[in-house]
């Protein structure tokens, strides 16, 4: 029997019980605690010239690449653009150059590339924004899309036109289309068809100018987005410090909430327990020009504005980074992870509870403060979630088996980061984390050279990139400010294989899916997708035992089970958690000919229906 839960066999004609048992979870093995391998795969270095157009005020690159497969050949590509005015598209396969790059934009680049597939493609767009207020819209060979590029329209003397904020994309009306939207120095939030057109009743006029990247959620159920947009308030409405605006598709202002430090840092909405919530940092400026200790917590807000309990969460120091929201825990949960400037990293449960081992003081503070996100990916072959987080001088890799001993990378020739890591699969058959840095001199005009650094992370498979609920800064690694995975529709095509009954697909979160099905062998057989890329098909068992169609069910992101009867009329499972664990009969037999059938109503919680020999209806059950 599978060493993993504890169920009870009902036999439904009446209200009898009878006992069955399934080991419970505990005697699942533990991970091995071991600090996480990285090998450096690659390091790209271009030179060009700090761009001051007009942003003279943000010389630092701060921009993270972005990571998507552009041609929709399964082959990656990596985006990624600096302050010198130019983006770069390389191949991930040979680090080189793609054709028709790179592009030189207007003045210098702060905010990081998007990669969606916009109205009528197929395939996806880079979208990057400027200091000049300057928005392109390129395909992955370098044309210019029709209607792009746009400006902000707002930009006058003492009043900057700029973009620092990157560009989110998603379906505002559940209709298909996407929206592009842009928060600009000019005091408003921008918003366009993917035409080039602006979407009716925006742009929006708020207080001040805004740095934040606005966030897209269906904060109303609504099956449209919302669009949430922190900003300076300038004391307006008698709030010193900022503003979080939400507003529903058409641009009607659903409520706003003010907060006592101007929210440089990008939000994230995730879902806590069934309901979202807008999380995030707070910035540094209020603090800093009126010298009050003020903004040193992690702000909380629910989908209608109120405050959420727990929260704001106290830190010792403001937050220029943006959140990640994702499963630390390997329970399903989300947890909160932010840094402090002064190099705290902080892990807080929905309820705004330090995680056990949280806060820490991260290693490698050099000049520059820490002002970057972190990333929540798996770090090892448990497929377990870590932390990745930039330092100023490299990148830090911690286990949650073993915070004490984080991994240390260093950045080539002493660069400076200042940007958020992308953690990707590039094809190599495990995942890689992917840094943007800077050496040398960050002044207006000054010569400097970038760096684009490729470490692959030992023991992991790109299987394990799971569907976090907003694992890094904008949303996910296309960058494209939502928890909606970026997906171009493909031509027909065979995925191969040979199937005995029928497909059983499932999806567990935003980006995955999976195919089960009974081969001719009589074997469990499996093909899943990560965002859009295909892989297998493989087989999960070699006992030619599948008597049934296989069942799949998951209880929450990151879980899934497989059920079936066995040619020995057993009811046999295999799981995913941390890696496939199985296959294993659960005994509860014999069973009758029709497939058995599992339900969840919620997380940690399965039900499986099948007809016994006696033709009653059977039940076992995990809770």
């Amino acid at each position: 029997m599978l060493t993993r839960r504890l169920a009870v066999s009902a036999l439904l004609s009446g209200v009898v019980l009878c006992a069955a048992t399934i080991p419970p979870s505990s005697a699942v093995r533990a991970a091995v605690a071991a600090p996480p391998s990285l090998t450096e795969a690659h390091n790209i270095s271009v030179s060009g010239s700090v761009l001051c157009t007009k942003g003279a005020e943000f010389t630092e690159p701060f921009s993270s690449a972005a990571v998507g497969d552009l041609f929709g050949n399964g082959q990656e590509e990596i985006v990624a653009a600096f302050s010198d005015g130019y983006v770069y598209v390389w191949y991930a396969s040979n680090w080189q150059v793609v054709p028709g790059w790179p592009k030189q934009v207007t003045d210098g680049v702060a905010s990081s590339p998007t990669i969606a597939v916009l109205d009528g493609d197929t395939l996806p767009s880079i979208i990057v924004d400027d200091y000049s207020g300057t928005v392109n819209v390129w395909n992955g060979n370098g044309v210019e899309r029709a209607g792009w590029p746009q400006h902000s329209q707002y930009g006058a003397s003492g009043v900057q036109s700029g973009f620092f904020s990157s560009v989110a994309v998603g379906d505002l009306y559940g209709d298909g289309r996407q929206e592009l939207f842009a928060s600009a120095l000019d005091q408003h939030t921008y918003a366009w068809f993917s035409n080039g057109t602006a979407v009716p009743g925006w742009p929006k006029l708020i207080w001040d100018t805004s740095l934040a990247t606005p966030a897209l959620a269906d904060l109303q159920n609504s099956g449209e987005l919302d669009v949430v947009t922190p900003s300076d308030s300038s004391g307006e409405n008698g709030v010193n410090g900022g503003i979080y605006w939400v507003w529903g598709p058409n641009g009607q202002q659903l409520w706003w909430s003010g907060v006592n430090e101007v929210p440089w840092s990008s939000p994230a909405v995730a879902d806590f327990g069934g309901s979202e919530v807008i999380v995030n940092g707070t910035g540094h400026y209020y603090s800093q020009t009126t010298g009050q200790p003020v903004g040193r917590y992690i702000v909380g807000l629910n989908a209608n504005g109120t405050t959420h309990a727990g929260y704001p969460t106290a830190t010792n120091d403001v937050t220029f980074a943006s959140p990640a929201v994702g499963d630390l825990l390997g329970n399903g949960g989300s947890e909160v992870v932010d840094v402090t400037e002064n190099g705290t990293l902080y892990a807080v449960d929905q309820n705004g509870n330090a995680v056990p081992g949280f806060p820490l003081t991260l290693p490698g503070e050099g000049s520059q403060p820490f002002s970057a996100g972190p990333a929540i990916a798996p770090v090892d072959s448990t497929g377990r979630n870590g932390i990745y987080v930039p330092s100023p001088d490299g990148l830090i890799v911690y286990s949650m088996a073993d915070l004490g001993s984080p991994t240390i990378e260093p950045l080539p020739g002493g660069a400076t980061s200042f940007s958020t890591p992308t953690i990707a699969n590039l094809g190599s058959g495990g995942l890689s984390a992917i840094l943007t840095s800077a050496s040398g001199n960050l002044s207006c005009g000054a010569t400097d050279t970038y760096n684009v650094t490729v470490w692959t992370v030992n023991g992991t498979n790109a299987s394990q990139m799971g569907a976090s609920s907003w694992p890094t800064f904008h949303g996910n690694m296309q960058r494209s400010g939502s928890n909606l995975p970026v997906i171009a529709w493909q031509a027909p095509a065979s995925l191969g294989a040979t199937v005995a009954g029928t497909l059983h697909p499932i999806s567990w979160g935003p980006g995955n899916e999976d195919v089960f099905w009974r081969g001719t062998d009589g074997n469990l057989w499996q093909e899943y997708s990560i965002n859009g890329t295909w892989y297998g098909p493989q087989r999960m068992t070699t006992l030619g035992n599948l008597a049934s169609d296989p069942q799949p069910i998951s209880w929450g992101s990151g879980n899934e089970e497989v059920f079936w009867r066995g040619t020995d009329g057993n009811l046999w499972q295999m799981y995913y958690l941390n890696g496939w664990q199985g296959p294993a009969s659960l005994g509860d037999g014999p069973l009758g000919s029709a497939t058995p059938v599992p339900i969840s109503w919620g997380v940690g919680n399965i039900e499986v229906f099948w007809e016994g020999t006696d033709q009653n209806v059977w039940e076992a059950y995990y809770a």
